[in-house]
């Protein structure tokens, strides 16, 4: 009888072990779900303030008579992106991801209300401030990635990414329409558009303040110091990194063009904007399929369709009348080219690195991207202003003929298995 009363009391005190190590378990992965909707939840609001500015900042600039400077703004934001982007994450570290992500919020509901309000007083200095300083909230926003990744477990880390990376053509859907509804129920043109981009990151704000959700903490990405010449001189490393600067300097220097163009062929806004709504749904919807054709091909071949994408959208934009019909067709080719573009040139450096190295290259890959994303946005209205549209697309299909030669030569000696990658 004692052995058996032994047995069972070991039974019990194993099952009652087994609970206590199930439900903690549970909650842990409900927390996760919960800080991933969350996450989700700011990230699809957000995300209508970059398509805003897009939109709309160009566009705005030429109404109040810098047209020759009108693509600034674009190139600001990208320069406030550049120059955040270290602070930022620094910031993330140092004081948590929710004081943190209320810290770079408040600075976007700032500035999107400071640019509504530039409507009125029409000052163009204040409104490139504005850009710049958006462009820091956006290092905020990219930063989730990161901390959505560090919410889920190994295996679910690159459905969370996917989902949350949604969220962008979600808002890229709703962007065009919202605007337009904005504009018809407010009536002041601009105005209603730079409201609207604060209401939506008030509401996405508002969802963090009354959450009680915790967030994981921001990733220390830090190690010690690697000489950087030694891997930037392996094989494919500098050429992966000009492949996605130049293809990431051309989208700049088009999308940035597109709502000057079409404000000096007396498009109206509302068109306009769903023009726009086909390029930034195109880049984010045809960013699902892509890795996938990546794993079945290979990162070269993307890269060759990324050109041929380029090419003809150059043709049509060179060649072809300016019509709406070849301005939308052009733009859907623009998106999916760069869309190709960008995760083939992420592959390409992963396929010519260490596991440990890539951390260290890629701030230099981003300091490439956001640097000729940068001179794109600033030189885009100067060129459309003294050469015109075909110019612009002119030294685009320049910048591709120089990728193209590029991803002809790429050739690391040893790739990377890529199934591990997140695009």
């Amino acid at each position: 009888m004692s052995m058996v009363k032994t047995a069972l009391d070991r039974n019990t005190v194993a099952t009652e072990n087994a609970k206590d190590t199930t439900m903690p378990n549970v909650a842990n992965k409900k927390k996760s779900y919960n800080s991933i909707l969350l996450l989700c939840w700011i990230c699809g609001f957000s995300y209508f303030a970059t398509d805003f500015i897009i939109m709309a900042t160009p566009r705005f600039s030429a109404h109040i008579g810098y047209i020759s400077s009108a693509t600034f703004t674009i190139g600001l934001y990208y320069g406030g992106t550049l120059f955040g982007a270290v602070p930022v994450a620094r910031m993330f570290v140092l004081l948590g991801v929710r004081t943190s992500l209320l810290l770079t919020q408040s600075l976007g509901i700032v500035a999107s209300l400071a640019m509504a309000m530039d409507t009125f007083l029409e000052s163009f200095t204040l409104l490139l401030l504005c850009s710049f300083l958006m462009g820091i909230w956006a290092t905020g926003l990219q930063q989730m990635r990161f901390i959505v990744s560090d919410s889920v477990e190994n295996n679910k880390k690159s459905i969370a990414i996917g989902l949350l990376l949604t969220t962008s053509a979600f808002a890229a859907f709703f962007s065009a329409p919202v605007a337009n509804y904005s504009i018809a129920v407010i009536g002041k043109t601009f105005f209603a558009i730079f409201f609207v981009q604060a209401l939506t990151l008030i509401i996405a704000t508002a969802a963090l303040v009354l959450s009680r959700i915790q967030l994981s903490k921001a990733p220390e990405r830090t190690a010690r110091p690697l000489k950087y010449g030694p891997i930037l001189e392996k094989p494919g490393v500098k050429t992966s990194i000009l492949i996605s600067a130049l293809s990431y300097g051309a989208m700049t220097l088009l999308m940035a063009a597109v709502p000057v163009k079409m404000f000096n062929a007396h498009i109206p806004i509302n068109i306009s904007n769903i023009v726009m709504r086909d390029l930034i749904l195109s880049m984010t919807l045809s960013a699902v399929f892509i890795g996938w054709l990546i794993a079945k091909t290979s990162t070269r071949f993307i890269a060759l369709v990324a050109v041929a994408l380029y090419v003809a959208m150059a043709y049509i934009n060179i060649f072809l009348p300016f019509s709406l019909a070849t301005m939308r067709i052009s733009m859907i080719l623009l998106g999916i080219g760069w869309s190709c573009f960008f995760i083939a040139g992420t592959t390409m450096l992963t396929q010519a690195l260490e596991t440990s190295q890539r951390l260290h290259i890629q701030g230099i890959n981003d300091l490439f991207v956001f640097s000729a994303s940068t001179i794109g946005g600033l030189f885009s209205g100067v060129i459309l202003y003294h050469i015109g549209w075909q110019g612009v697309n002119i030294l685009a299909f320049i910048i591709t003929v120089a990728i193209f030669a590029m991803t002809v030569l790429f050739n690391p000696k040893k790739p990377t298995d890529i199934a591990c990658m997140t695009p």
